[in-house]
């Protein structure tokens, strides 16, 4: 089986005109169970995209390709025979889509091997980071090959077996019950959602297997997220789990959870992560000092210019992950499981996902300037890996404290969310100064 899925991304522009079309049901409130969710699909397509004949190198005095693919990891299903589902991700550095066609022709490719060279990978790329793009499953014992490559741009390959990284399991959660009603939810701890359709790898037993859970599993924790009608005798079985509802569970009550914690570690992160941008930054610099003497006036300013739009993009991103956290998450969420009078269920989601999305795009803005000095130098040296493993375990800690923000909470009365405050306006090299003793 295979699948694609898209995910948000932080200041994509597409150029040209397009149209597109989706159905779904996106998130509802309950009368007497709280808040429900959906899932939805939708397709699109336009026409005036950037060809790959026209970017590539050209647009990287480098040479280093503007398309970059990777493995997230493989979902394992705990079926028999045991399969697993393989999520990529890809980023795309410039301000225009990019269509690379499925097959293999000279230096423009995208195709899986062996086998039939479509699974479901995208041909359109679009404008920044997208993680877990799409999917596809396969058998213990097979291995497959995704392979990319634009005109003028080196060819880059990811591989996938069973001994890929295992990607974290959907835990389903029974939060409560109210009256007649089980009212559940689930964690995901994956950067990105998780598709389980329903069938043998998500159902209810005993009796009906379908009772309008979700098949998508967004990211984070996902409290009273919908409900079914109570049986003491009832299991919701996933991949790895199997929730029985015959366990004592409380009688639904609104609960509160204090995000303090979890926005001061988050904005602390964030600053390390601005920290690192800029020493890739430097990094870069310092690699291509000797090829710079072989550039053009040309292509040397190209170079100058990439070198100044990381650190401002770094910085501006960083910004507005700050603003984010203080003007849209509030100190403490509440959460109910049924609308009150006067009170109102809001989905922090988006938000949640916003302040993810931009650290994707710090974190491949860093792999991409360390990917490029890596090109000039043509090694890998122990500071470019050291760079790199920083990175990935600040977005890793940030991540893990956004996953405690709940996704649901409840404002009643006609106050505001949150108290809007403007952030400290500090300057770059500050940040950075201070940010690098707190990695240290």
């Amino acid at each position: 089986t295979s699948g694609s899925t898209t995910g948000p991304s932080t200041n994509s522009t597409t150029t040209g005109s397009g149209t597109g079309s989706g159905t779904g049901a996106g998130t509802t409130t309950g009368t007497s169970t709280g808040t429900g969710t959906g899932t939805g699909t939708g397709t699109g397509t336009g026409s005036g995209t950037t060809s790959p004949s026209t970017t590539g190198s050209p647009s990287d005095p480098l040479g280093a390709s503007p398309l970059l693919i990777s493995l997230e990891g493989i979902y394992d299903n705990h079926d028999t025979p045991r399969t697993y589902t393989a999520y990529f991700s890809y980023s795309n550095s410039t301000s225009q889509d990019i269509v690379l066609p499925i097959g293999q022709s000279g230096n423009m490719n995208n195709f899986i091997a062996p086998g039939v060279e479509s699974k479901g990978q995208p041909t359109r790329f679009k404008s920044g980071v997208y993680r877990g793009v799409f999917y596809f499953t396969f058998t213990a014992g097979q291995s497959f090959t995704w392979t990319i490559q634009l005109p003028n741009s080196e060819k880059i390959s990811v591989a996938v077996d069973e001994r890929s990284e295992k990607l974290k399991l959907v835990q389903p959660l029974f939060d409560c019950k109210q009256q007649d009603k089980a009212i559940l939810g689930w964690l995901n701890q994956n950067e990105f959602d998780i598709i389980i359709p329903i069938g043998s790898l998500n159902l209810f037993t005993p009796g009906a297997s379908d009772r309008s859970q979700p098949n998508r599993f967004f990211i984070g924790l996902n409290k009273s997220a919908f409900s079914v009608p109570y049986e003491s005798a009832l299991s919701w079985k996933l991949p790895g789990y199997s929730l029985d509802l015959s366990q004592s569970v409380k009688e639904c009550e609104c609960s509160t959870t204090d995000n303090t914690q979890a926005k001061t570690q988050i904005l602390s992160l964030a600053a390390d992560f601005l920290a690192v941008a800029y020493e890739a930054a430097e990094t870069l610099e310092r690699a291509s000092k000797d090829r710079v003497k072989a550039l053009n006036r040309e292509e040397r300013g190209r170079l100058k210019e990439l070198l100044q739009r990381s650190r401002e993009r770094a910085v501006a991103e960083f910004k507005q992950i700050e603003l984010t956290l203080i003007s849209h998450i509030p100190k403490t969420s509440t959460a109910c499981p049924q609308v009150l009078d006067g009170c109102r269920t809001v989905d922090d989601l988006p938000v949640i996902q916003s302040i993810r999305n931009r650290y994707y795009v710090i974190q491949s803005m860093i792999n991409r300037l360390i990917a490029r000095a890596g090109f000039i130098t043509e090694q890998d040296t122990r500071r470019f890996k050291d760079i790199r493993k920083r990175a990935e375990i600040s977005a890793k800690k940030a991540f893990e404290s956004l996953n405690t923000i709940q996704r649901f909470r409840t404002v009643c009365g006609n106050s505001a969310d949150v108290q809007v405050t403007a952030p400290a306006d500090v300057p770059p090299k500050k940040r950075r100064k201070t940010s690098k003793k707190s990695a240290n």
